[in-house]
């Protein structure tokens, strides 16, 4: 009798002890500390933006995301299958997940979606654009077949779906969240490890984990502030009022260089789908000849700009098509100085030229726009080309483009999904809405052909000869020079744990962040 009152005394008292350190430890969960980062523009568009969130905030999920490759992959689709015509595809959704007002994903939440998909296109976003006609094209019907089944009917064949579906093109949220107009009728409600739980416009938004997440849960509470300024940021990591910064040209390579000579401080590298460019006015002289284009791009050192500008930070490219695209093709990077003056001489003679070289301010907070600008300047006026340099805010540097006022512009362009034919469409097709809006006047009749057959080729080889076809073709117009493509550098502070790339997924675990 005395050894099973011992023995009772014992398990009670091991137990009240788990209890106790289940209840610490669910307290220690709750205080951990809110993570500071930083970002140079507001991530959080608002209710009237498709998103309303950057994918970077990891607030909502896609049905197809992309992998270290490139290439769709699943998300909250787990597979998917096509018809022999290419009409139809079917998608198996992910079981068990729910949204963040706990109601659950299903084939019916998908088909309201889609539903909302057609209300709201065509949307802008800061990010990229949603219009279901290029993401869907010819998009009869979305069918739930059963729970976790759904079927998308197309009029006309659409072998490569989950690559325009990629990210952006398949964003889902809780029908619950739908103001008529297919907006958004409070904060997001996505199935995402984060909730946003606060939002202060061009300020900051906090974010707290979303605590019946279906994957890997969030640890700690997040508020990402946003600071315009490079300088800034740099000044919030150097005094620890922030501990890291994200999202495109988080901190230019010069401060991000002199913030690691502080121990406190590491990098992440993160890869991008940002390219950088420069766009010919094609439509009058001097670069309506192809000469004086070409010429231009074989002066432009591109090695030089990435190691001297961006410190290394960077992957020069001879093609339109960003590394980050699985299509993209590694065509020659061509650097003849005495070819490029040849050929200028050829068309300018002995006289020079004056052209207007533009580029936006915000790129300023972002980049080394002004010694890249510089660079070129100096480049073509070895090719009897003037350049005065304008740096224009964006809307007006924007409206100069659509009006053509311009003979040369440097600008950045990324990849709205895992699909060449969106970027070949905009930029390259005769009338497509990019060429012609920003005067490139690039026409091929071959170039065209090839882009609107590959809409339709079933086989991804054929696909991939066409898309390589057609950047050798674009490269041959010299209408959007590439330069190189981009790479955003993460530098945190160390005491901050779990904030890394996911390598060639372009995106960052910020679930995994906490403070140590």
């Amino acid at each position: 009798m005395h050894s099973f009152v011992h023995r009772r005394f014992f398990l009670v008292v091991l137990w009240s002890l788990l209890v106790f350190l289940l209840l610490v430890c669910s307290a220690l969960a709750q205080e951990r500390p809110e993570v500071i980062i930083a970002g140079h523009r507001d991530l959080v568009p608002g209710e009237n933006d498709p998103y309303y969130t950057s994918t970077l905030l990891h607030v909502w999920e896609p049905l197809v995301t992309r992998d270290e490759e490139g290439w769709p992959a699943p998300m909250l689709a787990e597979s998917w299958e096509v018809s022999e015509d290419g009409r139809v595809w079917t998608f198996h959704l992910r079981r068990g997940v729910l949204f963040q007002d706990l109601t659950p994903f299903n084939a019916e939440a998908v088909v309201a979606n889609f539903e909302r998909y057609r209300r709201i296109s065509p949307a802008n976003s800061p990010f990229y654009p949603f219009r279901i006609h290029e993401t869907y094209p010819g998009l009869k019907e979305v069918t739930a077949i059963d729970e976790y089944t759904v079927r998308l009917t197309f009029e006309e064949p659409v072998p490569a779906l989950p690559f325009l579906m990629v990210n952006f093109g398949s964003a889902m949220f809780s029908p619950r969240n739908f103001r008529e107009d297919g907006f958004f009728n409070g904060f997001p409600i996505g199935t995402g490890p984060y909730r946003l739980v606060e939002h202060k416009k061009d300020e900051y938004c906090r974010l707290e984990p979303f605590e019946h997440y279906w994957g890997q849960k969030a640890i700690s509470p997040i508020r990402v502030r946003v600071i315009p300024q490079a300088e800034t940021r740099f000044s919030a990591l150097k005094a620890e009022e922030i501990f890291g910064v994200i999202d495109i040209g988080a901190l230019t390579p010069a401060l991000a260089m002199e913030l690691l000579k502080d121990e406190r401080f590491a990098v992440e590298v993160s890869p991008s789908t940002i390219a950088h460019y420069l766009f010919m006015n094609g439509s009058r002289p001097p670069f309506d000849d192809v000469r004086l284009r070409k010429a231009v791009s074989l002066a432009i050192d591109r090695e030089f700009i990435v190691r001297e500008l961006y410190y290394g930070y960077g992957e020069v490219m001879g093609t339109i098509l960003s590394p980050a695209s699985p299509f993209s093709v590694p065509l020659p990077i061509e650097h003849d100085l005495a070819e490029a003056r040849r050929l200028a001489k050829e068309v300018l003679g002995e006289k020079r030229v004056q052209v207007r070289f533009i580029f936006p301010s915000w790129s300023l907070e972002r980049y080394p726009y002004k010694e890249q600008a510089e660079y070129i300047q100096s480049v073509l006026r070895e090719l009897g080309i003037d350049a005065q340099i304008q740096i224009l805010e964006g809307g007006a540097f924007n409206e100069a483009m659509k009006a053509g006022e311009y003979e040369i512009a440097m600008r950045n362009q990324g990849l709205p999904n895992a699909e060449p034919n969106t970027i070949f469409t905009w930029y390259v097709l005769s009338d497509g809405a990019g060429n012609v809006e920003y005067h490139l006047n690039f026409k091929d009749q071959e170039a065209d052909a090839l882009i609107l057959q590959a809409r339709r080729e079933m086989d991804m080889e054929k696909r991939f000869q066409m898309y390589a076809r057609v950047q050798e073709i674009a490269k041959e117009g010299y209408h959007w020079i590439p330069l190189f493509n981009n790479v955003d550098l993460l530098v945190y502070n160390k005491r901050l744990k779990g904030f890394r790339s996911l390598g060639k997924k372009y995106d960052v675990t910020l679930w995994e962040a906490y403070l140590e």
